[in-house]
């Protein structure tokens, strides 16, 4: 088996700069492109759309000039009055084709990476919290659906009528135009300063907001903790201070953003003024005719305004830049193995733990641990916190696969089981029972791939004692339960929970200390059930209570990241001084 704790990153690659990671992101974005398909006849029409738009606006001083020149014949007039519905009706057509373009852009997009979150692994989310995961479905998609849908037409669009107006501007006059050409690099340098300062400081506001919404969502939800210990205070400094760190980096975007505009804006005034003072000289000494120079003005007045539009398309695609490497970081992460077992094997013998070792970073939690679990026996798993307990369900969930050595069931590897079907054998609960919103009978049925008849559901219900409970609600099995089952109570979450698993019907039952939260009184509800949810399966329990443990067929001692001790409870009493000890603080001697 691979050796997942060797797969260490080497000093050079944990190095890498900001300019290799550029270098990187763009290849396999464009790679991502091409598995999205996106709905590159809208985005075509958009192009032509703004072309359309952009040949109008060429058309439209030429007119102008004609009629300035006295030419108000039938047809220059007729002409020009449609060029103006064509230029209204075209600017609306753009909009309204780059708005549903966008939409399905985003669309396609987010199915995309929803579809790659929901199969990525377990330890994926250990290291990305779930708030950077939504921001990337929701605002990482919508800018570069953007970019694609307007940015990218607009960016064509004003290409061509920047070459265009240059063609007809020289047509005129080679000194205005002269004047124009050195004058579009300048508004060139502060778009490319806009779009790199925008990206970093537009990086640096994400950021800060990212920190407070996670800041204020934890908080949010620790409401009555706070107020029990009475750190309204502490808490209201803390927000604020982030807050204001938010505010200083927005105003600090906003002042540059602001600044390198109203630069562009001088530079604007001082073209117009440079315009008119040239063009009345030009006039005056009958260089060229006032008709021409006005059509000309018009003309240098698009043109700034169409260098700013490529401009920011520039600044945007740089912003988007950030989006693109975040969108690609997670197409790249490998999902989980699905498919790369289709021979279906039987999943009903012993599971054998094989010298195997496993940490989380660099923390080592189990170390060579050997074991056997029988098939159709009650395994109880005891020890200290922090043993490895909850490690060993996860690992026969293959959530996590081990650094080194081996799980096996008979004489295969679990890995040689199709990753689903050995799922689908596996039922677990835990002591903190997770609900989706809902109806009790939604929660019951999760899951559940087959049509599920009104008795099965009633029967599970009652095998996990909590039909009484259910039919005491007005609605019954269509109760809501709230979110994460905020509308009942522990016991009663416990035991939707163990009536989902009836239902399911596994071969493997993982009970993590189900009862540990619980009254006495709900904590015996739950333990009917389990006994009658354990019949004729092979069930691993972590465990605490005396009970439970001393009616284990076989008893498994974490200590030390290894197993101290395997046996029944009569044999560990016997052998096992950790056991023993144990024992004896349960039992207050």
């Amino acid at each position: 088996m691979r050796n997942q704790a060797s797969v260490q990153p080497n000093a050079r690659m944990l190095m890498n700069t900001d300019e290799d990671r550029k270098v990187k992101v763009w290849k396999p974005f464009f790679k991502l492109i091409a598995t999205v398909r996106l709905p590159y006849w809208w985005i075509a029409l958009c192009l032509v759309a703004t072309l359309s738009q952009g040949s109008i606006a060429l058309l439209y001083p030429q007119y102008v000039q004609k009629i300035l020149a006295g030419d108000i014949s039938q047809g220059t007039m007729w002409i020009t009055i449609a060029l103006l519905f064509g230029i209204g009706l075209t600017v609306s057509l753009v909009q309204f084709v780059a708005s549903i373009t966008s939409a399905k852009i985003s669309l396609k997009f987010r199915k995309l990476i929803w579809e790659h979150l929901i199969h990525l692994p377990v330890p994926y989310y250990d290291a990305n919290k779930p708030r950077e995961m939504i921001s990337r479905t929701t605002d990482d998609t919508t800018k570069l659906s953007d970019l694609f849908a307007r940015d990218l037409g607009n960016a064509i669009s004003s290409i061509y009528l920047l070459i265009g107006t240059f063609v007809i501007l020289f047509s005129y006059d080679w000194r205005l135009a002269f004047v124009e050409a050195l004058i579009i690099p300048l508004i060139i340098v502060l778009g490319i300063i806009n779009g790199r300062l925008s990206f970093k400081w537009t990086n640096r506001v994400q950021a800060s907001l990212a920190q407070l919404t996670e800041f204020l969502s934890e908080l949010l939800l620790n409401i009555p903790l706070i107020k029990t210990f009475t750190k309204e205070n502490r808490e209201d400094k803390r927000g604020k201070e982030l807050i204001d760190k938010l505010y200083i980096t927005r105003l600090m975007y906003e002042v540059i953003t602001k600044t390198l505009l109203l630069m562009n804006e001088l530079i604007s005034v001082l073209q117009t003024i440079i315009v008119i003072v040239l063009g009345i000289y030009l006039v005056s000494k009958d260089i060229i005719t006032l008709p021409i120079w006005i059509a000309f003005y018009l003309y240098a007045q698009g043109l700034t305004s169409t260098v700013t539009v490529v401009m920011s398309a520039w600044t945007n695609l740089k912003t988007c830049q950030g989006a693109a490497r975040r969108i690609t970081e997670i197409s790249m992460e490998p999902t989980e193995p699905y498919d790369a077992v289709s021979q279906a094997k039987e999943i009903n013998g012993d599971l054998l733990f094989e010298n195997v070792t496993f940490k989380y970073a660099e923390n080592n939690i189990l170390t060579n641990v050997s074991f056997i679990i029988p098939h159709g026996k009650v395994t109880a798993i005891i020890g200290p916190s922090g043993a490895g307990k909850s490690t060993i369900f996860n690992l026969v969930e293959r959530f996590y696969k081990p650094d080194t050595g081996e799980i096996k069931m008979g004489d295969h590897s679990i890995d040689d089981y199709n990753l689903q079907e050995w799922r689908k054998s596996i039922g677990c609960v835990s002591q903190e029972t997770k609900l989706f919103s809902g109806t009790i009978r939604d929660n019951i049925t999760y899951g559940i791939d087959r049509e599920i008849k009104e008795d099965e559901i009633i029967c599970a219900a009652r095998a996990a004692s909590a039909w009484d409970f259910i039919t005491a609600f007005d609605n019954g099995l269509d109760t809501e339960v709230g979110e994460v089952g905020s509308k009942l109570s522990g016991g009663q979450r416990q035991r939707i929970a163990i009536a989902r698993v009836i239902l399911k019907d596994p071969e493997y039952v993982l009970l993590d200390e189900a009862t540990s939260n619980l009254d006495a009184e709900a904590g015996y509800l739950v333990n009917q059930a389990l006994k009658k949810l354990c019949v004729g399966r092979t069930t691993i329990i972590i465990a605490h209570q005396l009970a439970t443990i001393e009616a284990a067929d076989q008893i498994i001692i974490l200590s030390d990241e290894q197993v101290s001790g395997t046996g029944n409870h009569e044999s560990l009493l016997e052998s096992n001084a950790l056991y023993k000890r144990m024992i004896d603080i349960q039992q207050g001697i």
